[in-house]
């Protein structure tokens, strides 16, 4: 079987885990209105027909996906099987995990607090832990809100990862970092973190006496109309959910593998279940803005680079088009060698990978979930960007690549 070289590489995150609790009724699928008439439709339908194509070709188990412009939904629909052993299809509201995607609503929860006044992205942690400690005294008195959503706290990427894949609780976690020495100067370079990243849970908590969950379900869900959740009894209590396939190299086929729930310790990090329908809405709000969540400008602020993607990081870069690739708050943005800018982000867990595309000066975005680890999905944002930008076709040679639960990459 052929697999894709990846145009990014997605967070991998190990997961080993107990099973969750048994399935209730699901809720009959909501049909979306989609746009056939807006000026993009056919863009949209031309990144689907491709999508399919190889997503038959290499005989992946399924995704769901949706394409927005302006206020319009061009394309929302599922494709294929949430369960090959059931024979259950994926629909707009089968459920996924998103995984790393979760990062972006963290940074939002954090900007709304920031709008309300109660916090600032240049708070230093410390004043909201004040028992967190690393060995370099600078990065302890220094750390802001701003560098841990930015990635750039200069620590070893994927500092304490192992902690939080083996179930500890961020109180568990914190104790470690005094141990923990910065490699690159604080505020220089992105390095992946998810330990680091899910501070900000902290934060949260000791300024608003609310945990992540409920603040981000209050601040954000609710006011998008998402179903999203963040446990694993809320993902298998949904009947509609898709279930994780890996791939048999001895006979060339997906088949179901197993469920576990690592990364729901650290939700901000990684731990949230969601629908395409959901990201839909969410695409939407990225795209257009709504101002009883969040000021426009304020939404924005969350889109800008803050610092560099360190080339070593990039397997994408070899991407003749691409210029920079800078780590925002939650976000990575992607320059191109025309000048237009876009915002993304991808995941993987537990064989689920998740991606979010869009350009804000367009109002064009793209999201996309897979229950397998069909090369595809790597490929995924380069086609769109590809189509939408109206960039001359690159002959892309399929190459193997292989997924690997034992090993995280960004």
């Amino acid at each position: 079987m052929k697999k894709l070289t990846p145009f990014y590489f997605f967070l991998i995150l190990t997961v080993i885990g107990t099973q969750c609790q048994s399935p209730k009724d699901s809720v009959l699928p909501i049909r979306p209105k989609i746009d056939v008439d807006h000026p993009k439709y056919y863009l949209a339908d031309s990144l689907i027909t491709i999508l399919k194509s190889e997503v038959d070709s290499l005989h992946c188990p399924g995704f769901a996906i949706t394409i927005l412009a302006d206020s319009s939904i061009l394309k929302m629909e599922g494709y294929g099987y949430a369960n090959l052993r059931l024979r259950t299809r994926i629909d707009e509201n089968t459920n996924f995990r998103i995984a790393s995607l979760s990062k972006s609503f963290a940074a939002l929860t954090a900007k709304i607090l920031e709008k309300e006044g109660k916090l600032s992205f240049d708070d230093k942690v410390i004043k909201y832990i004040p028992d967190l400690k690393f060995k370099d005294p600078n990065l302890t008195n220094n750390l802001t809100i701003g560098h841990l959503l930015s990635m750039s706290t200069g620590l070893t990427t994927h500092s304490y990862t192992n902690l939080v894949e083996n179930n500890l609780s961020l109180d568990e976690i914190i104790p470690s970092f005094s141990s923990e020495k910065p490699i690159y100067p604080l505020g220089q370079y992105a390095t992946y973190q998810n330990a680091a990243f899910g501070l900000i849970e902290k934060v949260i908590y000791n300024i608003t006496n609310q945990t992540y969950e409920n603040h981000l379900k209050e601040k954000v869900l609710l006011p998008l109309n998402m179903k999203s959740s963040f446990t694993c009894d809320d993902f298998i209590n949904n009947k509609n959910h898709a279930w994780p396939h890996n791939y048999n190299e001895a006979d060339s086929s997906y088949f179901n593998d197993g469920f576990n729930q690592k990364y729901y310790n650290l939700v901000s990090a990684g731990g949230i279940n969601a629908s395409i329908s959901d990201l839909s809405k969410y695409v939407q709000f990225l795209i257009n803005g709504d101002s009883s969540i969040l000021p426009t400008q304020k939404l924005q602020e969350l889109f800008v680079g803050q610092v560099a993607v360190l080339p070593e990081r990039r397997s994408y870069e070899k991407w003749q088009y691409v210029d920079t690739v800078n780590y925002a708050y939650g976000w990575r943005t992607l320059r191109l060698t025309n000048g237009s800018e876009w915002v993304f982000h991808g995941g993987y867990v537990n064989r689920y990978q998740s991606l979010i595309a869009f350009n804000p000066k367009e109002k064009v975005g793209l999201a996309v979930l897979f229950n397998n680890d069909c090369g595809v999905g790597s490929e995924v944002m380069k086609w769109f960007v590809q189509i939408f930008e109206g960039l001359p076709e690159i002959n892309n040679q399929l190459n193997p690549i292989s997924f690997s639960d034992s090993k995280k990459v960004q």
